[in-house]
């Protein structure tokens, strides 16, 4: 089973890093088998210890090597995973740092659709960043994130490019950008083309937030 194989691959990898504990390949390959045990756990803290460990050790690999895309890819995604449970100002702190990690990734690795998604994703969060978290992140940061909708859709469009096959959740998330530039006509044929892909069997949520926003923009068909 599928879970089998992910615990399979995490003792293998624990392992390989006992043995090899300076090793930057291994050391960023487990911090991915700690991202994907994360999903594996339903306690809480045992999730945080996953992440943490995962963290870390992509962290040490980007010590010994700094020009790993792939650990600072996972290096970021984790980061993105913590920040999820962080007060309002670790969000912003583990913002930044996601996004150092992502660019880095993408400066190594530019045909990665993976990477031109997450910054895109990041990047239309901080559109939609309330007041308050600019009020905050103004007063830690000289440099607050302000990015906008026009640049997270070049990012997912980017990633749509560098795709080779349908991406549902990056057609969504192109929808949701042209919704908030107000282009409802281009947007209402993206979800259209979304809710047309094959159903993603491991997101739900994607498919549903489809059909809902295609229900409530309704009129602009």
């Amino acid at each position: 089973s599928e879970l089998t194989r992910i615990q399979d691959a995490y003792y293998r990898l624990k392992d390989l890093n006992d043995q090899h504990p300076q090793n930057p390949d291994i050391l960023w390959r487990f911090g991915k088998a700690c991202y994907k045990m994360i999903s594996t756990v339903e306690d809480v803290e045992a999730k945080e210890e996953f992440t943490t460990k995962g963290i870390e050790v992509c962290e040490a690999a980007l010590t010994s090597n700094p020009n790993i895309a792939d650990a600072h890819k996972w290096c970021g995604i984790l980061i993105g995973v913590r920040s999820k449970s962080q007060p309002i100002q670790g969000k912003i702190t583990d913002g930044y740092l996601f996004k150092k990690h992502i660019d880095a990734a993408i400066a190594l690795s530019p045909n990665d659709p993976v990477l031109h998604h997450m910054l895109g994703r990041f990047t239309y969060e901080s559109a939609n960043l309330k007041w308050l978290e600019r009020k905050i992140a103004a007063a830690l940061y000289s440099e607050p994130p302000n990015g906008t909708f026009d640049e997270a859709l070049d990012c997912f469009y980017a990633a749509e490019k560098l795709m080779s096959s349908d991406w549902k959740e990056n057609k969504l998330l192109i929808g949701k950008c042209l919704f908030a530039l107000g282009k409802y006509k281009e947007a209402i044929d993206a979800l259209t083309s979304a809710d047309a892909m094959d159903n993603d069997t491991l997101d739900k949520e994607v498919d549903s937030e489809v059909k809902v926003l295609l229900q409530k923009y309704n009129t602009y068909r």
